[in-house]
């Protein structure tokens, strides 16, 4: 998705806080290694924790948010991009 997709500035934060992950964590990473495919969920599970690390107080939910599953962390980013 586009930021100029995002239709409210929360959704661009979100967006760019996901974005910011990718290029902090994941430099060098190559889409065109053969073995991208095998490592693609790791690589948005890491870009997803790391926007709601950076944008949510850990306080505010109910486990640590190191330990949540990769669906959890887009829910609650997809629920912040409307």
């Amino acid at each position: 998705m586009m930021i100029s997709g995002c239709s409210s500035d929360t959704g661009k934060i979100v967006l760019c806080a996901h974005e910011l992950g990718h290029y902090f964590l994941h430099d060098g990473v190559n889409a065109f290694n053969d073995s991208f495919d095998a490592i693609k969920n790791n690589i948005e599970h890491e870009a997803n924790l790391f926007a709601v690390a950076l944008l949510f107080d850990q306080n505010d939910f109910n486990m640590p948010i190191h330990r949540m599953q990769n669906y959890i962390l887009k829910e609650i980013l997809d629920y912040n991009l409307s």
